[in-house]
């Protein structure tokens, strides 16, 4: 008698996240395809606002370049003091923390030249 209530006192549970986890992946999915096409669309109403004045297109275009020479600038300043950090035996989280501006400003220029990208290829279309 034991050992059964000892399987359901073991399986409930298992059972009860197994059904969470199928509910929590299935809302996660749809709210993140809202979210994914809630930032498609403000992109595509930034794009269509932009995409007849040059003057934004060629600050957005510049923008990206600017971007290009922070982040090649950072990783260079970065490259030369890891290799002393790592040198000195500190902990590796430590370097992880002291390296993350160079992931942000990776990532923003990333998202800054997917938008410029389309930001061109939309210049002076009509629909």
């Amino acid at each position: 008698m034991d050992e059964i209530i000892n399987i359901w006192i073991n399986a409930i549970p298992a059972v009860l996240m197994g059904l969470f986890l199928t509910w929590a992946l299935k809302v996660g999915k749809t709210k993140l395809k809202q979210f994914f096409r809630k930032v498609k669309l403000s992109e595509l109403k930034k794009i269509r606002a932009k995409r007849f004045n040059y003057s934004a297109v060629t600050y957005e275009i510049v923008k990206t370049h600017c971007l290009m020479v922070l982040f090649i600038g950072l990783f260079i300043f970065y490259l030369n003091s890891l290799n002393s950090f790592v040198e000195s035996g500190r902990h590796w989280v430590l370097g992880g923390l002291l390296i993350s501006p160079l992931y942000i400003v990776q990532m923003y220029y990333l998202w800054q030249r997917d938008f410029t990208k389309s930001l061109i290829k939309s210049v002076a279309k009509l629909v």
